[in-house]
């Protein structure tokens, strides 16, 4: 691609490690936010190319620019935009590195989704979160309590872009196993995703849609919470007056619970009005033959 072919010429001309001394010694914010911004442009391009970043020293001082704010030392917001997007592409090439070459980020992106204001920076922060948390040997170090807790609170955020970023994360947290879901449940990912339902952006709708999906999908306690907070009549609704996207996986959520509640939820569904409806249409019309 372009793009890798791009940073495999960087690569060639020996530019990665005296962007990463630039960028860890200058005192030049200009300099430092070229620096950054050239070294997650490097990363794009493909795994190997992110490898090389991180492999010639790369994280070091893009940490140190973030640890510097977190800290409350003097940090350039231009600077510090750069730097969490940069760190947001190492997150995002597949395959990624072993868990424990990004883990050291963690900590550090949960502070600034906390202490930043800038929103450009809790997008970034919140989208490295969710690029981690695509990846199932990563989960288990990101859905921690500390961690969910401070992007479920994001999906209350007033920015429609903080907002996608943290239910896209919140939604990557259910995807594993039970005992993570639980930790997204006992965040109070439910309720909030119950609001997101009836967003008028169709994107939170159908992925707040998505991770009730999965939350129905584990155990017969979680199903209960589920009920408990109200959001079958939600799905139903959604099923009714949302966008095909958000049906289909409205769609699933309804069938996620058919398959593993208990007589006694199966029987609290069909009592909700208009609830066998889309069970009918998604089994007779559906194109996706696992349903």
């Amino acid at each position: 691609s372009p793009g890798e072919h791009s940073s495999t010429r960087v690569i060639e001309s020996g530019a990665v490690p005296l962007l990463i001394k630039l960028l860890g010694s200058t005192e030049n914010n200009d300099l430092k936010d070229h620096a950054a911004l050239a070294l997650g442009n490097v990363a794009i391009g493909s795994a190997q190319a992110r490898n090389h970043v991180i492999d010639s020293g790369g994280l070091e001082p893009l940490m140190k620019v973030m640890n510097d704010f977190v800290e409350g030392q003097s940090t350039s917001a231009r600077v510090l935009n750069s730097t969490v997007w940069t760190v947001s592409q190492l997150c995002r090439a597949v395959p990624r590195p072993s868990v424990e070459v990004l883990r050291p980020v963690l900590p550090v992106l949960t502070q600034l989704l906390v202490t930043a204001g800038d929103e450009e920076v809790l997008v970034d922060a919140c989208w490295a979160i969710s690029y981690l948390a695509e990846d199932f040997a990563y989960l288990e170090v990101v859905c921690q309590p500390e961690i969910v807790k401070v992007v479920v609170n994001l999906l209350d955020h007033p920015s429609n872009g903080v907002r996608t970023a943290a239910v896209r994360a919140s939604g990557n947290f259910v995807t594993g196993n039970d005992r993570q879901t639980q930790v997204v449940i006992e965040a109070g990912g439910l309720e909030a995703f119950g609001k997101l339902i009836e967003s008028p952006v169709d994107e939170h709708c159908k992925d707040a849609v998505w991770a009730i999906s999965n939350i129905a999908a584990g155990t017969q306690e979680q199903i209960q919470r589920v009920i408990d907070a109200n959001l079958i009549p939600k799905l139903v609704r959604a099923w009714h007056t949302r966008c095909e996207t958000v049906k289909t996986e409205a769609a699933w959520a309804l069938c996620n619970f058919c398959t593993g509640g208990s007589p006694e939820q199966f029987k609290y569904l069909m009592s909700q009005r208009h609830a066998v409806t889309p069970l009918v249409c998604v089994l007779l019309e559906s194109k996706d033959t696992a349903l």
